[in-house]
């Protein structure tokens, strides 16, 4: 083969790494091309035969070829130690009455399985195949990023859910992230670059950054400071140069602090209360009806009461010559619709009377029906609003304990309701197919104030595993993440670092391996990072 041809084995591999972050479908396709591949690889094809009469008439060169394959993975410790885990969910259906989503967990998690024996299988990707495969990763990664421009550019959007069409946009930002870390040693310590294409990769660093925070994902947004801290500790032990050792000191002290302060200062410009001077304020609407200025039933947003200006019988008439909902009705999340008004029309700065519901467009009025009740919410940009939002419906929860329609407070119910079973269960859990049902039983006896369509998993993988597998399983699932690393080394290797990080941050707030585009991501990169190239030979450092 001539010196640097792609090989079938990068084309294959590399358009599975561009489909992780865009289609389980087109994954799920290519983990079965590549173990098409894994099978014919190495017998040698006669061009005057065709594909299958070679198959045949080397039937026992292409099972000897399988022999040996299956051989070199029964004979990698850290490969066997990392399909261990499809091996404890194939235990756990011995204890598991619910056979039909046991087989359907055990049918999701084929890639644990599958994926140590294609990569160890196969010679390891040198450097140059190595890269040309994270790149194709990146363009998917783009791509990603692109449909969710094309979103943002051409809808309405409510929710920044919506701009990862394919997969789940905390799934989405996680690969966002990966594909960042990936960049930023493209231009730290990869080969010589010319001087565009060091540009494009920074130009993709800084739009993958700004992508992440119009996704607002705060899984995503933690891993990126996560990376930076990671960074920053890795320069200022390794550098020689004094002025970048202070300078990166500093920054560990500087970007708390940052941090610190844009949330405090969100906190305090949230719960600080302004006493109103109601002898200045207005009596009356433009329409001559009364205002009333409640601050006893109403919370303080922006440093405001919520309820002042209000005039419901204006606001009511106005309402509903606009919307199909009742103004004393429901929100479409389930949420009271008249408070989810008051305080849409509170975040923009305008009285809650005719005038200023009249101010509101049509894409804001089905904002608000669909239980947005912060106009920040629905800008690119507006993460203060996000945060606000959790401090206001935390309030909320603790007066109410409802913690419907809130995804950061429902976590508080589903942690509670996982270790509750886990105390139930506590050595060796529920089994493989019976956790869900373990929470919906849970849900049930213990009378959750959620409403059923909000009842789900822990949103933990740990707790999950704890829920599952008992303190037995949860202990030989920290054992699993950490021992392929350790046998191979590759704790000193930049990217299975940066892929550790995200995976073990990602678990406390999401059960990342109970979804199929989490475990894909998961498994796919373990397995590349860790059997896909030889760590005796790879540069681990930035720099």
């Amino acid at each position: 083969m001539k010196t640097g041809q792609i090989t079938p084995a990068v084309i294959i591999v590399g358009l599975l790494a561009a489909a992780v972050p865009l289609s389980l479908f087109a994954t799920s396709i290519f983990i079965e091309c590549f173990f098409v591949y894994w099978m014919v690889a190495g017998v040698v094809f006669h061009r005057e035969k065709s594909f299958f009469r070679t198959l045949l008439s080397n039937t026992k060169l292409v099972l000897d070829g399988l022999s040996r394959k299956l051989g070199l993975f029964i004979h990698h410790p850290a490969a066997v130690a990392f399909s261990s885990l499809y091996m404890l969910f194939l235990a756990g259906c011995l204890w598991s009455s619910n056979t039909h989503y046991s087989l359907q967990e055990l049918r999701e998690k084929l890639p644990l399985l599958l994926l140590p024996i294609l990569f160890t299988g196969i010679s390891s990707f040198n450097e140059k195949e190595f890269r040309k495969i994270l790149a194709a990763y990146i363009i998917g990664v783009f791509l990603g990023t692109l449909v969710g421009l094309y979103i943002l550019l051409t809808k309405h959007i409510d929710n920044p859910r919506e701009l990862s069409p394919f997969i789940s946009h905390i799934r989405f930002s996680m690969n966002v992230c990966l594909a960042i870390f990936i960049l930023f040693h493209f231009l730290v310590s990869g080969p010589r670059i010319s001087k565009a294409i060091r540009l494009i990769f920074l130009v993709l660093v800084c739009w993958l950054a700004i992508f992440l925070f119009i996704l607002k994902s705060l899984t995503g947004l933690s891993l990126f400071v996560a990376f930076l801290f990671y960074v920053i500790v890795y320069f200022s032990m390794k550098s020689k140069e004094r002025w970048l050792r202070r300078g990166a000191a500093m920054a560990l002290v500087i970007i708390p602090l940052l941090i610190f302060s844009f949330i405090f200062n969100i906190y305090n410009r949230h719960f600080k209360i302004v006493p109103p001077v109601f002898a200045s304020l207005d009596t009356k609407t433009a329409g001559g009806n009364p205002y009333t200025h409640d601050t006893l039933h109403f919370k303080v947003e922006n440093g405001q009461y919520i309820g002042l200006y209000l005039c419901e019988k204006e606001l009511k008439e106005s309402w509903e010559r606009r919307s199909n909902l009742n103004y004393n009705g429901r929100n479409l999340q389930g949420d009271e619709l008249r408070y989810t008004i008051i305080r849409y029309l509170n975040s923009k700065g305008y009285r809650k009377d005719a005038v200023g519901l009249a101010k509101l467009s049509p894409f804001e009025i089905s904002s608000i029906e669909k239980g947005v009740a912060n106009a920040g919410l629905v800008q690119p940009f507006n993460l203060s609003a996000r945060i606000e939002g959790i401090f206001t419906d935390y309030e909320r929860y603790k007066k109410t304990g409802n913690a419907n329609g809130k995804s950061e407070l429902q976590r508080l119910e589903y942690w509670k309701a996982a270790i509750s079973i886990m105390k139930q269960n506590l050595f060796f859990g529920v089994g493989t197919g019976d956790a869900l049902d373990a929470f919906t039983d849970e849900y049930k006896t213990s009378h959750s104030t959620l409403e059923i369509q909000y009842w789900a998993p822990s949103h933990n993988q740990y707790l999950y595993m704890g829920v599952t597998f008992g303190i037995i399983g949860l202990i030989l699932f920290l054992c699993w993440l950490v021992f392929p690393p350790l046998y191979l080394g590759a704790f000193k290797d930049y990217y299975f670092v940066a892929l550790f990080c995200i995976m073990i941050i990602s678990m406390l707030t999401d059960d990342t391996i109970r979804t199929q585009a989490g475990l894909n991501f998961m498994a796919f990169f373990g397995c590349l990072f860790l059997f896909g190239r030889d760590h005796s030979t790879q540069g681990c450092a930035l720099g």
